[in-house]
């Protein structure tokens, strides 16, 4: 091996053990969890707020508990319909949602969940749509077209929601009922 090859490696395992070389650490999600909703029909749920590296979307989860007393599965006729939201901020004053007329979104179709007996289901339920501008919209609640915030960075804002289930004429279905889900602080993209 030639000195310069001998300088090189020597040079380049340094640069290593040192960190010279090394790829800087993603930034951390943040995430905020609410509480769990009232209990109505053997049925609970709540929100789960999570920030995005490289992107200004918050990722929405829902997730849904079955605390029923009978045994058996749970029909859940969950769609983003039923969903009422409401931004605020620290003293409830409410933030308008945007009209989003370049709104364009691909979002699933929505059949009804199966959730076994105290058992849980976790999902998704954000599929953003919303044009922004990067380094101006740091913070994005989008939900739909008619649930979409840009949330500014000061004060603290919460996001207050309720689950609606329409009237289903089939058992065991949630059949006209609410579950109101705790307000839950939106958490901010550092960026």
């Amino acid at each position: 091996m030639t000195m310069k090859a001998s300088l090189l490696i020597l040079l380049f395992s340094c640069g290593l053990s040192s960190g010279l070389f090394a790829e800087e650490p993603l930034p951390q999600s943040s995430v905020s969890i609410s509480s769990w909703s009232n209990v109505d029909d053997g049925l609970k749920a709540r929100f789960f707020l999570e920030t995005q590296t490289n992107r200004p979307h918050l990722k929405v989860s829902v997730e849904f508990e079955n605390v029923s007393k009978v045994a058996g599965m749970m029909r859940i006729p969950f769609e983003p319909a039923n969903l009422q939201l409401q931004v605020v901020d620290e003293d409830g004053a409410l933030l308008k949602p945007l009209v989003a007329p370049d709104y364009s979104a691909l979002t699933p179709v929505w059949e009804p969940l199966l959730l076994p007996f105290d058992g849980t289901i976790k999902f998704n339920i954000s599929f953003p749509g919303l044009a922004f501008k990067p380094g101006v919209h740091k913070t994005i609640l989008d939900l739909g077209p008619s649930s979409s915030w840009y949330i500014p960075d000061h004060p603290r804002y919460y996001l207050q929601a309720a689950i609606k289930f329409p009237n289903q004429p089939s058992k065991p279905m949630p059949k006209g009922k609410t579950l109101k889900i705790p307000q839950v602080l939106i958490p901010l993209n550092k960026k």
